[in-house]
């Protein structure tokens, strides 16, 4: 059912370029069924636990290992961007253009493509944003730009098909094999890309693999982790599920690893490339239908500057201005102590390998310190970009988690109140407790809010408001700028104790504590709540009585928790 979102009465910060977007808030509600009419049950997600169905990641890695590169007859590089949407330390690319080298030197003909593929359907079945989608389109100019230079072409093909399909698809196989051997005459050709680690994705390589035509040698590479994912087990070799032993391995390895004074991690940098010399570059024709941004409010609608040298400038004035007060202001909602990088990260703009090598410069190479609760403002840092490879490291690991079903299998059984009424409120703002009021309205006309705003609401939906935590799951890949599966799946199941590494399901935030801690003036609160601006000790006939009581929703979440786990 759509519903309207209506305009704020009070002050001009919410009044839209229309008075009321219609929305369709019932799409939170489950997996897309057009996409998705089979979706994963508890058991299916317990074949992947006792191994009696193999896990993705596993299968394309096998599939790798009998993989073996000839460049035999092959005149044609191609590599296929994702979300890695940069020329520089990007390991697929940087292995593409060292396989053109080679070819070249034997064949003056050969060439170098680059590609990158829009399907609108895997944008709606996995509910990106419009905001991210305007960051993505924006950062494909950019990179075209940038490969220009290196007389690169950047294709940007479209795959459509009349009844929606995924990439994962046999359907898009087909395509992927008609057009790449378009661009090679017919003849042999070499195919680079990076993994992305959700589940549909890594099915589509799968598949892409398994296909016949021997015209097409594909390579997929590691590249949007520091540590592959896998790669870090615990001294019994199985894998971890808790954070804080895995994080010290991760700090272990790059330690061990480190390729010089000045990086931790290995950089894969291109010389600039005399081929191709009369290229010109002709920009791709693509609009971004309005579907994909209709029910986001355009007051707010701009976005930052989107380019691989916009984020290393960004980085480096994060690092020089904001880095060392980090661990005191990264939490608080009215300053923005954060770095601001997270959508360059997500879209692979920059790589966590170019943020945690700057990083490091400012801490002499010492990413971590001997007990955790005395890292610095950069070691807290850098441990962030850490958390987003555990979250990757799990997901391949736990395959299930990206299809809709939580770590805790037990956790299915709580039973969620799920009120329609009661999740539109909390969506748009409306829920009468000021701190979640304010976060969501800031992410309904920004896209963007921090880690401590999206763990005040996340818990306060699933705790307080007893609301099935995949819905805010959902809304947040709907409506956030750096919208990251891995990350929001991880994000959700800490908050809701339904996930990895979870908070205890009696911890259930405190909406008064976390005001005064993280808004103490009510700066941030009134910037987004104008209604309560003078207000002093009353509450304003224009703000609406809390949903619940915070105390009795408390009590009322342990009964329900304790009940099914």
């Amino acid at each position: 059912m759509k519903r309207s979102i209506a305009s704020s009465s009070k002050g001009n910060v919410y009044k839209r370029s229309r008075p009321d977007i219609e929305h369709d808030f019932e799409q939170y509600h489950s997996v897309n069924k057009k996409y998705y009419p089979n979706p994963i049950t508890r058991k299916g997600a317990n074949q992947f636990n006792n191994m009696s169905r193999a896990k993705p990641i596993e299968i394309l890695e096998e599939l790798l290992r009998k993989h073996k590169t000839s460049l035999q007859d092959a005149s044609t590089v191609i590599h296929w961007f994702r979300n890695d949407l940069r020329s520089s330390d990007n390991v697929g690319f940087y292995k593409s253009v060292k396989l053109f080298q080679q070819l070249k030197q034997r064949d003056a003909s050969a060439k170098l493509y680059a590609i990158y593929i829009i399907n609108e359907d895997d944008w709606r079945a996995h509910m990106d944003s419009g905001w991210k989608l305007k960051f993505i389109i924006e950062a494909l100019k950019s990179l075209q730009e940038s490969l220009a230079e290196l007389h690169v072409p950047l294709l940007v093909w479209e795959f459509h098909t009349l009844e929606g399909a995924l990439s994962n698809s046999k359907k898009f196989v087909e395509f992927f094999i008609e057009k790449c051997i378009s661009l090679s005459s017919g003849k042999p050709m070499i195919i680079s890309a990076n993994i992305e680690y959700q589940t549909d994705e890594l099915y589509r390589d799968i598949r892409l693999l398994e296909q016949e035509d021997q015209r097409l040698q594909l390579n997929f590479y590691h590249d949007s982790c520091i540590v592959a994912p896998g790669l870090l087990t615990t001294d019994k070799g199985t894998r971890y599920s808790v954070f804080t032993p895995w994080y010290k391995k991760w700090v272990l390895y790059l330690s061990r690893h480190r390729k010089s004074g000045s990086e931790i991690c290995q950089l894969h940098k291109i010389e600039p490339l005399k081929y191709n010399e009369s290229f010109k570059l002709e920009p791709f024709q693509y609009s971004l239908p309005e579907e994909f941004v209709q029910y986001i409010p355009k007051l707010k609608w701009c976005l930052p500057d989107v380019s691989e040298a916009a984020a290393l400038s960004r980085l480096k004035d994060f690092l020089k201005t904001k880095s060392f007060k980090y661990n005191n202001e990264k939490d608080t909602l009215c300053l923005g102590g954060t770095s601001n990088l997270s959508v360059y990260i997500t879209t692979g703009v920059i790589s966590t390998r170019v943020v945690v090598n700057e990083a490091s410069h400012t801490c002499n190479g010492q990413i971590m310190s001997k007990t955790l609760k005395d890292n610095s403002s950069i070691q807290n840092f850098i441990k962030e970009v850490a958390w987003r490879d555990f979250y990757r490291h799990c997901m391949c690991n736990w395959p299930y988690t990206s299809m809709g079903i939580p770590y805790r299998l037990d956790t299915l059984d709580i039973k969620w109140e799920n009120d329609p009424v009661t999740f539109e409120r909390w969506c748009i703002g409306n829920t009468g407790i000021p701190i979640v009021d304010a976060i969501m309205r800031k992410l309904l006309y920004t896209g963007y809010i921090n880690n401590r705003s999206r763990m005040i609401t996340a818990s306060f939906l699933s705790k307080n408001l007893l609301i099935d935590w995949r819905w805010g799951e959902r809304w947040f890949m709907k409506h956030l700028i750096d919208g990251d599966p891995s990350s929001n799946t991880g994000g959700w199941g800490f908050c809701s104790s339904t996930g990895i590494d979870a908070q205890p399901y009696f911890r259930v935030f405190n909406m008064d504590i976390q005001t005064k801690k993280y808004d103490p003036k009510m700066i941030f609160i009134n910037e987004w709540v104008p209604e309560l601006r003078h207000s002093e000790n009353q509450r304003p006939i224009n703000y609406p009585e809390p949903l619940v009581d915070l105390k009795h929703s408390r009590e009322r979440a342990l009964e329900v928790y304790k009940d099914a786990m």
